[in-house]
C-alpha cells in the first residue's frame, strides 16, 4: 500500500521508500508539514510502481527492504532516468556501502539516526541543484588540458576516452574545472555542493576526487592535487602550484 500526503503548497514530490512503519509515517508526516508531497512506499516493489506512474522529484531510500534491497533500485532508477535526483536514508553506516552509494549515482548517504532538520536542508539542496536553469551552449562546454566537459549532458571526453559522469561527479568537476591552478577549498566545495560541511560530506566528497583522479588519468596536461588542510588544485598545463 503506498501512502501519499499533499501539502497545499507543495515545494515538491517526494517519493519515500521505508519498510519501518512508525519511521515512516513519522517522515511522512513531518516531511508533509514543510511544504512537500509524499508518497511512502514500503516495498521495493511499491517503489517501481510510484517511478513509473510519476517520477517525483527526489527519491529518499532505505536499503534494507523485505523484498530489494534500495542499491537494487537506484540502479533502475539511474537506467531509466539518469539524472533523477536520488538520496539514501538508511541504518547501513559500513563506508563500503557509502561508496557503493556514490557510485551507483547517489545525491546524498545520510545514516540513521538522524537529525530532521539536517533531512530537511539535504533535501533542499538536492531539490535546489536539480532546479538550476540550463545554461547556454557556451557554458555547457568546458574546456581544460586536452579534455571537454559537457556539463549538461555529464560526459567527460578526456585523452581518447570517454566518461559518463554522475550528477555529483559533474557538479564537482564542473566545480574545480571552472576554476583551474586555483585552490578550491574543501569548506567551500562542500557548502555550495552538499550543502554540508560534515565529516561524512567530507569522506563522501572524497570518493569522488578519487573516481575523478582515474577519469582524468588520461590526460597528461591535468592533474588533480590534494592541498593538505586547504582543499583541491585542478592542474593544467605546466604551471607551478
Amino acid at each position: 500500500m503506498i501512502n501519499i500526503v499533499a501539502s497545499m503548497d507543495s515545494k515538491g514530490a517526494l517519493l519515500l521508500v521505508e519498510d519501518d512503519e512508525v519511521l515512516g509515517q513519522l517522515l511522512t508526516d513531518y516531511l508533509g508539514l514543510n511544504g512537500f508531497r509524499v508518497q511512502w512506499a514500503r516495498t521495493g516493489g511499491e517503489a517501481l510502481h510510484a517511478l513509473e506512474a510519476a517520477r517525483p522529484d527526489l527519491t529518499i531510500l532505505d536499503i534494507m527492504l523485505p523484498d530489494m534491497d534500495g542499491f537494487d533500485i537506484l540502479k533502475i532508477l539511474r537506467q531509466k532516468y539518469p539524472q533523477a535526483p536520488a538520496l539514501f536514508l538508511t541504518a547501513r553506516s559500513l563506508m563500503e556501502d557509502q561508496k557503493t552509494g556514490f557510485r551507483l549515482g547517489a545525491d546524498d548517504y545520510i545514516i540513521k539516526p538522524f537529525d530532521s532538520e539536517l533531512l530537511l536542508l539535504k533535501i533542499q539542496a538536492v531539490l535546489t541543484r536539480a532546479r538550476m536553469p540550463e545554461k547556454s551552449p557556451m557554458e555547457e562546454l568546458i574546456r581544460f588540458g586536452r579534455s571537454v566537459l559537457d556539463t549538461r549532458q555529464r560526459l567527460l571526453q578526456c585523452g581518447q576516452r570517454q566518461f559518463q559522469l554522475s550528477p555529483r561527479e559533474n557538479d564537482l568537476l564542473t566545480f574545480l574545472a571552472r576554476r583551474p591552478n586555483q585552490v578550491c577549498r574543501r569548506s567551500e566545495i562542500l557548502q555550495q555542493l552538499w550543502g554540508d560541511t560534515s565529516p561524512q560530506a567530507a569522506r563522501s566528497m572524497d570518493v569522488y576526487i578519487t573516481r575523478l583522479r582515474k577519469y582524468l588519468a588520461q590526460d597528461p596536461e591535468i592533474s588533480l592535487y590534494n592541498i593538505h588542510n586547504e582543499g583541491y588544485v585542478l592542474r593544467t598545463g605546466s604551471l607551478p602550484l
